[in-house]
């Protein structure tokens, strides 16, 4: 995300480019669909340098993603709350964040070897889910893995500040191509996912995690 064109904040203090909602080319995001309302820096998936969200947000553990730099992807359903919503107070919606990679193509990628690797900041309240999806074609979409914040839900997953996560996936045998769909819901005045030097890759062979091509 280091490439994007920044500009200064709009509800946020400061007047020096440091976040954009407009995704790197070829990405999409839900920004639109979203509720409305909201401070508008943080509604659905924006990309800013992280001592911009760390000084706006004051911290509150934000700097502890050191995994995370020059400009990252971020879904803050806590900071995007400071300002009046159109779905205000708690309780699940509000807040649902999608971002979708272009097409990659899975030519040359044998069965097995396909993974997805980032670089992630997970602070969860109740109720909050992470989710991220594989989109196939053909082939259709299968979850890759979803993250709850309920301790008594299947999948739960503790606050996690600074991680590298790295995950196998199982194409389709007739899959061409593959997006991936990175989504933060289920969540209004809760907390934040952060992630960032997204790497899709084939690994040499199924017992490797390490980049093929």
């Amino acid at each position: 995300f280091d490439d994007l064109a920044l500009r200064a904040p709009s509800m946020e203090p400061g007047d020096e480019p440091s976040w954009t909602p407009t995704p790197p080319p070829g990405w999409t995001t839900n920004r639109e669909e979203m509720t409305g309302g909201g401070v508008d820096e943080w509604r659905g998936w924006a990309f800013a340098r992280p001592a911009f969200w760390v000084r706006v947000a004051e911290d509150q553990g934000r700097a502890g993603f050191a995994l995370g730099d020059g400009v990252i992807a971020i879904a803050d359903s806590d900071e995007w709350h400071d300002a009046v919503t159109d779905h205000p107070g708690g309780g699940e919606g509000g807040f649902l964040a999608r971002m979708t990679t272009p097409p990659i193509s899975l030519e040359g990628v044998r069965p097995g070897s396909l993974r997805l690797a980032f670089d992630s900041a997970w602070v969860p309240d109740e109720p909050m889910a992470a989710r991220v999806l594989a989109e196939f074609e053909p082939g259709g979409a299968v979850e890759v893995f979803e993250w709850r914040s309920e301790p008594d839900r299947k999948n739960h997953k503790s606050s996690s500040i600074n991680e590298r996560v790295r995950v196998s996936i199982e194409a389709p045998r007739h899959a061409r191509f593959v997006r991936f769909v990175f989504e933060l819901g289920e969540a209004n005045n809760d907390w934040f996912w952060a992630i960032d030097d997204i790497r899709i890759y084939a690994a040499p062979d199924r017992s490797s995690d390490e980049p093929g091509r």
